[in-house]
């Protein structure tokens, strides 16, 4: 807790609700000087703060990409839970951008029988600013076209363009559980492993692991950059 232990990686993110890092010397406690904090908050579909991650590591070794991880990890988790909660409704993923449809930007809408959102994401709450309080709203008072129009179509697994009644355009589609990268051996034929610089740090292995792992999955470097948050330059040097 941040009013009892001061400044940490843990304690800053439940008091500021979003990702943060706690490097070094920032921490309140001198014992904790030698070590950064990157943590980031786990946020169910109410708003409301149910776990964190964090991912410490010597300050010394500078690890810019840290943060991004911890992030792609929480919000992989926040999918998962927000699918398990409304897995008996219809869950539409959308993007302004089409190619995002399969990461974790996403915004998520849970829709019943009726066409009422019974249930949005962090990111469709973003996406969604200035229009509607999205709980127990009608589909048809956020987008212009009407949910009954298009139903067929996204349970069909058809990938559509619609609009806002502020004039933004977003594809949508129905979701679909997301692929975890793989950090470990799920088996023989699918084991990868890190490149010949990381191998001999356990951080440095997982963290290449996931990465080229991550590659594997999407085959494309571009795709990995997004889906990771990293440059496709720092995808190469884990590739070669």
């Amino acid at each position: 807790a941040e009013k009892i232990c001061g400044t940490n990686g843990l304690g800053l993110s439940v008091e500021l609700k979003k990702p943060t890092i706690v490097s070094g010397k920032e921490h309140f406690f001198t014992a904790h000087e030698n070590i950064s904090c990157f943590a980031s908050p786990i946020i169910n579909y109410d708003g409301k703060i149910i776990g964190i991650i964090d991912a410490s590591t010597d300050s010394m070794s500078r690890e810019q990409h840290t943060l991004a991880l911890v992030r792609l990890a929480t919000r992989s988790i926040e999918t998962k839970l927000f699918i398990k909660k409304f897995e008996n409704e219809l869950i539409i993923s959308f993007h302004p951008r089409q190619e995002y449809l399969t990461t974790t930007s996403v915004g998520m809408l849970a829709i019943n029988g009726d066409g009422l959102i019974v249930g949005a994401n962090n990111n469709a709450k973003i996406m969604l600013n200035g229009l509607v309080d999205l709980k127990n709203e009608n589909f048809n008072k956020i987008f212009t076209t009407s949910f009954s129009s298009i139903a067929t179509d996204i349970l069909n697994n058809k990938t559509l363009k619609i609009t806002d009644h502020l004039g933004s355009s977003v594809f949508v589609v129905k979701s679909q559980n997301f692929k975890e990268s793989k950090f470990i051996e799920t088996g023989k034929q699918n084991k990868t492993y890190a490149c010949k610089n990381c191998e001999n740090t356990k951080i440095k292995r997982e963290k290449c692991i996931l990465i080229r792992s991550t590659f594997s999955e999407t085959n494309n470097i571009s795709a990995a950059s997004r889906k990771l948050g990293v440059s496709r330059t720092t995808i190469y040097k884990h590739l070669n």
